[in-house]
């Protein structure tokens, strides 16, 4: 397989993360910020240096919230070619069978998006910090931001190795992403807390919703509700695709505040292959 663009001009756009289409017309997914992790894990460029078991499990778990959109994606595609899922029993068997599985990997993709933002917390602390074991933000994003925005004593005690001022505007401008998905750092009430934190600490259902229109496939929506509250109407479908471009976008900010790396590398992509090219569907386009 060939890591490389086929669109040429993309190379120019690094460090942006997103997907782009190889040579071979495979969906690569591009994650320069992994490649800067594992780097400095492996060489001791820094002292001391990423913990390389730490970037290595980062990229692993990133590698998982791939694999899950694309099932969604294939979920998806399995019930498209249905005008009328109740309309016999092969469209009504494919649409109880996605009904079942698709809300178990959206759950597991809202649930990793968190959980990767703490990984990439503690993960970068090295880059971020001469002194990264005194350094604000271990295992927690909010945290690490929150020290980064407002607590400048904690974060010049560490002894910051990048300007602190642009980290904090990536941080306060490109972090809307977490806030969806986990919860904004002062909520007032439970109904402002983040998908990830309903899943995790409340009684929630998933339900999937597939709406047709004549001669059309299925559009798929998932809605939750808390017993006893009315159902909630947000499509997260739509949030998942909005979370993964927001993060794809922060990961590109924060590397250019880094400053790390000057081109792409083959080791930049994530490749999930599947002839079909479902890989891409939930994240953003190379921009």
């Amino acid at each position: 397989m060939e890591f490389d663009f086929q669109d040429p001009k993309l190379r120019e756009k690094y460090p942006a993360h997103g997907v782009a289409a190889s040579s071979e017309d495979v969906v690569l997914i591009w994650m320069p910020s992994i490649r800067m992790l594992l780097s400095h894990g492996s060489s001791n460029v820094l002292n001391p240096p990423v913990n390389a078991g730490m970037a290595g499990a980062t990229q692993e778990l990133l590698m998982r919230l791939v694999v899950a959109t694309r099932e969604l994606a294939d979920m998806e595609d399995r019930i498209a070619s249905f005008t009328d899922l109740m309309d016999g029993a092969e469209g009504s068997d494919a649409f109880l069978e996605v009904s079942e599985m698709y809300p178990i990997f959206l759950d597991y993709a809202f649930v990793s998006l968190k959980r990767f933002a703490d990984y990439f917390s503690t993960t970068t602390l090295p880059l971020l910090f001469e002194k990264p074991g005194s350094a604000p933000g271990r295992h927690s994003f909010r945290k690490l931001r929150s020290a980064v925005i407002g607590d400048e004593v904690s974060v010049q005690a560490a002894r910051p190795r990048v300007d602190m001022d642009a980290l904090a505007s990536v941080f306060a401008q490109s972090t809307g992403w977490f806030d969806a998905v986990a919860d904004p750092d002062d909520v007032a009430s439970d109904e402002e807390k983040g998908i990830r934190a309903r899943i995790e600490h409340r009684v929630l259902q998933l339900h999937l919703i597939a709406s047709s229109k004549p001669g059309k496939g299925p559009n798929l929506e998932v809605a939750y509700y808390q017993p006893g509250k009315d159902p909630v109407t947000a499509n997260l479908v739509t949030l998942l695709h909005d979370s993964l471009d927001g993060m794809c976008h922060f990961l590109t900010e924060f590397q250019r505040v880094v400053g790390w790396g000057d081109e792409y590398d083959p080791f930049d992509c994530i490749a999930v292959p599947r002839y079909n090219n479902n890989v891409g569907r939930f994240w953003p386009t190379l921009r």
